[in-house]
């Protein structure tokens, strides 16, 4: 897990927020209802209210599948940038060759409401092979994700996490804010 702080550049920061966490005068934008996995596979919750999260698929299929496409271009770029800094402290990182372009799986957006308990939704995989996820978040809360070695990074607004998300790794909730929200981007 590679963990970036204050990633974007605040203007750019700020219209994300304003655009997903309808901040602006807009009307925002649309989110589709989902189910989430359970923390434990035997304990059925579909009737369980909490288990539950909204999301916006921006971009799947080597197609754009939403308005707000070529507005998070700056994003990938940014993860682009990212990829290719000198870490020392990541050894995959410095092996990799300079002017790496990611090959962009999936782009979405995830809204996990805000609930009295904190949740932490079942281990999965985004795809079934090795690739990096990109999770921005949009906003501070106690929410966090977790890798099945039980690390953990908290979210923070405008901070970037990047790691093999074809590795298993869970979700939560919040309790402190309205709405727990973050930028996934999936990529090769």
């Amino acid at each position: 897990m590679r963990i970036i702080d204050n990633c974007l550049e605040k203007e750019y920061f700020d219209k994300l927020v304003a655009t997903f966490c309808c901040t602006n005068e807009n009307e925002g934008l649309p989110w589709w209802y989902g189910v989430t996995l359970p923390a434990d596979p035997n304990q059925p919750h579909k009737d369980d209210p909490s288990h539950y999260f909204f999301t916006h698929l921006i971009y799947k299929d080597h197609i754009p599948k939403s308005d707000q496409y070529n507005f998070i271009l700056p994003l990938v770029k940014e993860i682009e940038k990212r990829i290719n800094e000198k870490d020392t402290n990541d050894k995959r990182m410095v092996a990799i060759k300079e002017h790496w372009v990611p090959v962009i799986l999936r782009i979405r957006a995830n809204l996990f409401p805000g609930t009295n308990t904190l949740h932490e939704y079942g281990m999965h995989v985004d795809f079934p092979f090795s690739h990096t996820a990109a999770v921005l978040s949009l906003n501070t809360c106690d929410g966090y994700t977790k890798l099945a070695d039980g690390t953990k990074a908290d979210s923070v607004a405008n901070r970037m996490v990047l790691f093999d998300a074809g590795e298993e790794h869970a979700a939560t909730n919040t309790t402190n804010t309205n709405a727990r929200i973050n930028l996934i981007v999936n990529f090769l």
